[in-house]
């Protein structure tokens, strides 16, 4: 074992020896100008005992970015050359609105109506001697009528009038009549629920009479006539609309009339105590109370 050892140790030196004396003749072939670590050439190597220490590298940079602040915006100033132009304001004319919508008046319809009334005669009672066997005056006429009315315009209305009246007359006799009217009515304000009219027109009348009173009686009886006018009239009234189709009405009417019997032409109704005065022609006062139904 021992042997072996020795073997080894003298080829590794034997090995040696070239490699050492080749190594500064390969160092030189490499080694470039000025290089410290190389010998001169055909010189030895100084290799000194103290090695001074190797530089120690800077620190290194750390570039700590600035901190950012917030500029102002920068302050424009605008200078025009010259004057400014002037303003101009533009107007436009503004349509005017449109206006609203007229209300629709409901058209007038023509109507008809049926008149119902009431009726009293106005007279004068100034002579007593007409007075009953008991010393009473009990003179005085009433009646009943009606009317068939048509209006074709809320201002105007036709009417023709039915009258049938009866009672004791000027004369304390008894009498009947009736009459037929024609009449025209003319409303003042008919948009109104009270409305105010005025009539006027003419008639026919037939009487009956009883001369129970006005001439001395004999052993025959009273005398009994029959007469007949043709007369006008005219008057006031209201009408009151208490609903659309109904209403209510109030008038007073005056009227004249004469006699257009054959008897008239030789005799007379009517004579004056005071005067003697004799005549045909007589006129009074009618007030009338009634209801319309309007269709």
């Amino acid at each position: 074992m021992k042997t072996r050892l020795t073997a080894l140790s003298v080829v590794v030196a034997t090995c040696a020896v070239p490699v050492l004396v080749s190594s500064p003749a390969f160092a030189q072939e490499e080694c470039p100008p000025g290089s410290w670590f190389c010998e001169d050439e055909g010189g030895d190597v100084d290799v000194d005992d103290e090695v001074e220490p190797a530089d120690e590298p800077p620190p290194e940079r750390v570039d700590v970015p600035k901190k950012r602040t917030k500029q102002p915006p920068p302050i424009v100033v605008y200078q025009p050359e010259g004057e400014p132009p002037p303003t101009v304001v533009v107007v436009k004319d503004r349509e005017p609105p449109e206006p609203p919508p007229k209300k629709k008046r409901p058209r007038w319809r023509s109507e008809w109506g049926l008149n119902l009334r009431l009726e009293g005669v106005m007279m004068s009672k100034k002579d007593n001697e007409y007075s009953n066997p008991e010393g009473e005056d009990d003179r005085g006429m009433g009646g009943i009528g009606l009317g068939l009315r048509y209006r074709p315009k809320p201002h105007f209305a036709f009417e023709v009038g039915l009258d049938v009246f009866g009672g004791r007359d000027y004369l304390g006799d008894e009498r009947e009549e009736t009459a037929l009217t024609f009449n025209g009515l003319v409303f003042f304000n008919p948009k109104d629920k009270l409305q105010l009219y005025a009539l006027g027109g003419f008639g026919f009348t037939g009487a009956h009479v009883t001369l129970d009173r006005s001439v001395p009686q004999d052993a025959a009886g009273p005398e009994e006539r029959d007469y007949s006018y043709f007369g006008l009239q005219a008057g006031l009234g209201l009408e009151w609309r208490v609903a659309r189709k109904t209403a209510l009405n109030l008038d007073v009417i005056g009227f004249i009339r004469g006699r257009t019997d054959d008897a008239a032409q030789h005799e007379y109704e009517f004579t004056d105590p005071e005067t003697g005065r004799q005549t045909n022609s007589s006129g009074g006062g009618l007030a009338r109370l009634g209801i319309t139904f309007y269709w």
